[in-house]
Formats: structure tokens, sequence, C-alpha cells
């Protein structure tokens, strides 16, 4: 991990300043290190209000050629766009692989500023890729229809299990589809239960029309021209329709980022953790690490590859127009992964096999993204030169043994 950059030109003297924010919603707490082993400055907390903050930033420029950090939190990265429109350099930094001692369990805002400027100076701090304004919007819209979905099926979980405690079961085929509806909408119940059915069918009818609605934008979306090669791309794969493919472009950005297909699979946390000590020790469970929704995608998408290769009807619709390489790209994943599934799953649990089975699924895409569809405009803002801009840090292992 290489430190940030130190290079001055000629006509600056000033020493290089590493500056660490401690941000809340209402105050700023800061630090600075000066190059060389001297301690930081005394940290300071100011309001979080843009104005006190540029007036903090001109005093210290009279000093410092500031270098400026922060941990990515739930502000947001409007900070670092800010700080760079002021002028000053600034890294948005990942705040899962901050160095911390096991021991040390004092915490409090100056304390925090002083270390995260000594460690920023000292090179210890990886930073993150920060989106354009643009790609932040549109993830946002691929996360609104994950936060609806999640909420429809709470509801759905609270209607089972209020017909269930009236020994009020449906035995006549799958839950949810319209003959189910029909069925729960036909029962003869009091007033007070069938308000209390009512109510739930009624958010899980809005919710309905909401997750159309957010579809509806997400297809408008596909046909971007930063995103459309690439989604036709991974919608030739089995288990790939519009939602999933923009869902994983949209949120894992640039995928040329990653230098090799194990760099992706470690981000989206499919790799096993280790607890080794020479020749002895275990694979752990996967790490769960980075972007949760790209990783249950592939696993939804890994189930599909249980079954014989072979293109439907549907996949051959979906595979006109896309390259003759991706389509053949495609059909090698469908062979090995088939072949990978029901290696493991003989031997092994089969929620097992299909996490490798994502896994190796991972690898294809990456593939796909960097070696057979043309690069999209960039839109990553930033990252440190020499670094990787994603969450690295994770171990590049296989996902079974």
């Amino acid at each position: 991990m290489s430190r940030p950059q130190t290079t001055e030109t000629v006509q600056d003297r000033r020493l290089i300043g590493y500056m660490f924010i401690d941000t809340h919603q209402d105050t700023f707490t800061y630090a600075v290190a000066a190059e060389g082993r001297e301690e930081p400055t005394a940290a300071r907390t100011i309001s979080s209000d843009p104005r006190q903050l540029r007036k903090a930033l001109k005093k210290l420029d009279a000093e410092y050629a500031l270098r400026i950090c922060y941990e990515a939190d739930g502000s947001g990265y409007e900070l670092s766009r800010q700080l760079r429109d002021w002028g000053y350099p600034c890294e948005v930094m990942a705040p899962s692989l901050t160095p911390k001692k096991p021991g040390d369990h004092r915490k409090n805002d100056q304390r925090d500023a002083k270390q995260g400027a000594k460690s920023y100076r000292a090179g210890d701090l990886t930073p993150i890729c920060v989106p354009t304004v643009e790609r932040e919007e549109e993830r946002a819209l691929v996360r609104c229809r994950n936060q609806l979905l999640n909420a429809q099926k709470r509801f759905k979980y609270q209607l089972n299990s209020f017909l269930r405690t009236n020994a009020l079961s449906y035995r006549d085929g799958k839950n949810w589809t319209k003959k189910h509806l029909d069925w729960i909408r036909g029962l003869a119940l009091s007033p007070s239960k069938q308000f209390v059915v009512t109510e739930l069918l009624l958010q899980i009818d809005v919710l309905e029309l909401q997750l159309q609605r957010c579809a509806e934008a997400i297809e408008a979306l596909a046909q971007q021209p930063r995103y459309r090669d690439l989604v036709a791309a991974l919608r030739a794969f089995r288990g790939f329709e519009t939602l999933t493919a923009v869902s994983l472009c949209v949120e894992l950005g640039e995928l040329r980022r990653f230098a090799t297909p194990g760099e992706l699979m470690s981000y989206l946390g499919l790799t096993c953790g280790e607890d080794r000590s020479s020749d002895h020790g275990e694979w752990l469970h996967i790490t769960k690490a980075g972007n949760s929704l790209c990783r249950r995608l592939l696993v939804e998408a890994s189930w599909h590859y249980e079954h014989t290769p072979g293109v439907s009807r549907k996949l051959r619709r979906r595979q006109e127009g896309v390259a003759p390489e991706v389509v053949a790209h495609a059909w090698n994943a469908q062979k090995r992964l088939h072949k990978r599934f029901w290696h493991l799953a003989r031997r092994k649990n089969r929620q097992v096999a299909v996490v490798a089975v994502a896994r190796e699924l991972a690898g294809f895409v990456w593939a796909v993204a960097t070696q057979l569809v043309p690069p999209p405009p960039s839109d990553c803002a930033d990252a440190a030169p020499g670094l990787s801009p994603a969450l690295w840090g994770l171990p590049t292992i296989p996902a079974l043994r």
C-alpha cells in the first residue's frame, strides 16, 4: 500500500499537511499531521457549516500544502466534491480497513482525528472509489427498488403469519400467485380480521405498483449509452435479466478498476476467510465484505446453473444482436458452472455449492466487462495513484477446498 503523494512544486515551500476530518452531522473535528515525525496538531472541532470549514482551511493554507481525507459514512461524498471544488486534494477512506489496536478501547472525536491524521501520513488508510454524481443517483434508483422489495416482503410475511395464527393455510399451489391472492380476498372473516387483511393487501398492492415504476425507470437506464453494451452482454448469460444486469453495472461501476477477477471476487465478499498458522488451520466461511446487493444477485443467478446447459427461447431472444464471442463466453460459463455445481453438490451442502458457483460467475462477468465489451466513459472521480480504488485488503483465495 503506497503512501499519499507528497510531490510539491518548486514555488510551494510549505510543509505537506495530512489532514483528517472526523465527520458528524453537526460538527467536524480535524487534525493535521505535518510531513515528518512530528505529532499532529491539536484537534479542533468546528461546525459542519461549509463557511466554517472554508475559513479553517484558509488559515491552515498559510502553513501547509493540505492533503485531506475522511472516512466514508452516512454523510456521503458531497464533502469530498466540495473540497475538490475549492482546490484541495481529498480522498475518502474505507473505515473497515482502518488499522486499530485490539486493546485500544478509547474513542473520542479529538483522539480519532489525531490518530487518523497520523495513519494518513503513514499511508495506512485505504481510499475508495468516489462515484460521480450521475452514478450515485443511478445507484439510488437501484437501491430504492431493493428497499421497496424488502418492504413488500415484510408485509407478505406479516400477512402469512396473521393467517397462520388463525388456522388459515393455502395448500393449492405457490403463495402470492393470482390464485393465492384471490383465495385470500375470498376468505370469510370477522370485521376486525377482515380489516387487518385488507390493509396488509393494500400495502402489498401499493408496493407492487411502486416496484413496477422502478422497473420501468431501470429499463430506461439500461438504454443509456454508458450501460447499453454491457447490459446486453450480461443478459446473454443464464440467470441475468435486465434488472440484475443494470444493478451490477450501476453498483460496481467501471469493472476495469479491478486488475484481476480475484479482486472483484474479494470485493464482493465471495472469497473465504482463513484461520491458519503455518500448515495448520482451516478455511472459514466467505468474508461477506463489500457490496451485499451484488453478492445476493450473483447467488440468485447462480441457482440457474444447477440445470442442464441449454438455450431457452427467452435466453435466445436476449442473445439476439449480441457479439458471437460474448454468446460463446456465456455458453462456456453454462457448461463450466453446471459441472462445478454438481461436483460440489454431491459432497457438500447445495447452498455452499451455489456460493462457489457465484464466485466463479463473478469471474465470467469480469471477463466480459474488461475484455469483450468496449470501455464506457470512466465514472470514478479519482483514487490514489498506484492503488486500485476498490476496497482491498481481502484475501483472494479459493471459495472451497
